[in-house]
């Protein structure tokens, strides 16, 4: 990483124990969240994994201030909590890996909302408080109410 004074400084790496937990949707110059382009940060505990599959992104911490240049031989390593954003940098292909402790994994799951059944993958937005979220990238489909052959009582009906 660069800091603004041209200090180079290494990437931050994942401390020992920090597993995946949750992934974003491939992202492109396209399609990237207006929210992810502003600074937001990740909540409490939680770390975050930008993967470049094609193309050029920069990664620009906030505080301490610092940015880099991330491609698909340099990952970029979100700290929890550390004031971030990103920028496409041309045409880019990228995704997002979230990881906890792995004792904190359920804690960090309950705090982000997960996609539907029906809906794969996710898009991540700061929320009010600036906290990264997930959300879904369709809306989740309405249960008909009644399955075929079966009353509102749940008693079957007639064949």
């Amino acid at each position: 990483m660069r800091t603004r004074a041209g200090e180079t400084r290494g990437a931050a790496a994942l401390p020992h124990g920090i597993v995946p937990y949750r992934r974003t949707a491939i992202f492109d110059e396209v399609n990237l969240p207006a929210g992810l382009r502003r600074e937001h940060r990740t909540r409490t505990g939680v770390w975050g994994r930008i993967v470049v599959l094609e193309g050029r992104l920069r990664y620009c911490v906030l505080d301490p201030v610092s940015d880099c240049v991330l491609d698909p031989e340099t990952p970029g390593i979100i700290m929890p909590q550390q004031p971030h954003r990103i920028e496409p940098l041309g045409a880019v292909r990228f995704y997002i890996e979230f990881l906890a402790a792995a004792d904190g994994i359920r804690a960090a799951m309950a705090k982000t909302p997960r996609p539907g059944p029906r809906t794969p993958d996710a898009l991540i937005a700061p929320g009010e408080d600036g906290q990264i979220e997930l959300i879904e990238t369709a809306p989740r489909q309405k249960s008909r109410g009644k399955r075929e052959g079966r009353s509102r009582g749940g008693e079957k009906g007639p064949r």
